[in-house]
């Protein structure tokens, strides 16, 4: 809990007395762990920021959760519920929920982790969203997945067939990923295969691992929908348990048991989403709220895993990490 009013800024002491309403929406996060003491750690960092800011749930707050429980056919009833409670501002994740905010309001400012926003026709423009919707792009460009490929072979030279795993819904008609990918196909002699599912649930985590190893993939590739982070400990555990080195997005993926991963760190992105909800409340408009893009992208390693999947990390490769877990 931040400290005593007094010490807490002058808006927010005036704030009190109104009020302020804001909605907090996820796509598979049950509603009462979007709170600081969720499993969630990029919810936990934004409430904590919010707080931090002076925002305090019950006093100058008032917050209202949601969560389409991992079922993309909620989403329109939930986007339409949330409009009805009128918040001043609406957070969310991932751009399923997105779409289905900016279908049901063009007027209330909606701030969201999202994957390319411009690409999925959310913003005109990372600098001038242009519109009621603004946040943060996880997604820093196809290169990354590529680099990923790329790091991923170093630690298993032998791999040829590795399997790319992510939320069909979340992937763009015209596919730019493929590019990239098929690139670091040629250069690294391997065979990337698409390991897509409809629902992010237990039984198709765990159907997709069972056709992993039926096809005898050697590695995996974890994509950054926001649905498989929130079951990125599912997800660890199945791969230690098919023996499946495996790479992700997010730091906190590695810290949770996970090999490696190289990609932006969500929480500090959780913290900068805390404070563009705080320059709108403050008056600011979402226009010019720009669309904020990582430009630094760690790589962290899981020494312990990689002992664990019997694997011998290069010296060169522990030298590049910017943390390595023992």
């Amino acid at each position: 809990m931040v400290g005593s009013v007094a010490a807490r800024p002058a808006w927010a002491q005036q704030a009190a007395h109104q009020r302020l309403r804001i909605a907090l929406a996820a796509f598979s996060v049950p509603a009462p762990l979007i709170a600081d003491k969720g499993n969630n750690p990029a919810w936990r960092a934004m409430y904590l920021e919010l707080r931090r800011l002076g925002y305090i749930e019950g006093e100058n707050l008032i917050v209202d959760r949601f969560s389409a429980e991992g079922q993309a056919e909620r989403l329109g009833d939930m986007a339409r519920e949330i409009v009805k409670r009128h918040p001043d501002v609406i957070l969310s994740e991932g751009n399923g929920i997105a779409r289905a905010l900016a279908a049901a309001t063009t007027t209330i400012p909606i701030v969201s982790w999202m994957g390319d926003p411009i690409a999925f026709r959310l913003v005109a423009s990372l600098a001038r969203p242009d519109g009621n919707i603004t946040g943060i792009s996880v997604d820093a460009g196809w290169e990354l997945a590529a680099k990923q490929l790329e790091i991923l072979k170093e630690i298993v030279p032998s791999a040829t067939k590795i399997a790319y795993m992510n939320l069909r819904a979340n992937l763009l008609p015209d596919r730019p990923d493929i590019k990239f990918r098929r690139e670091a196909e040629r250069k690294l002699n391997i065979e990337a295969i698409d390991f897509l599912f409809n629902e992010p649930t237990p039984t198709e985590y765990n159907r997709l691992f069972a056709a992993a190893a039926r096809q005898k993939v050697d590695a995996l590739s974890v994509g950054p929908s926001a649905e498989l982070f929130t079951e990125r400990l599912l997800i660890i555990d199945l791969a230690n348990e098919y023996r499946l080195p495996a790479s992700y997005w997010y730091p906190e993926c590695v810290t949770d048991g996970g090999l490696m991963s190289y990609g932006p760190d969500l929480t500090g992105l959780s913290r900068h989403v805390a404070r563009q909800v705080h320059q709108i409340l403050s008056g600011s408009k979402v226009s010019d709220v720009p669309v904020y893009q990582p430009e630094r992208f760690p790589f962290f390693l899981n020494l312990k895993t990689a002992e664990a999947l019997g694997l011998t990390v290069p010296r060169m490769l522990l030298a590049r990490a910017d943390k390595v877990i023992e």
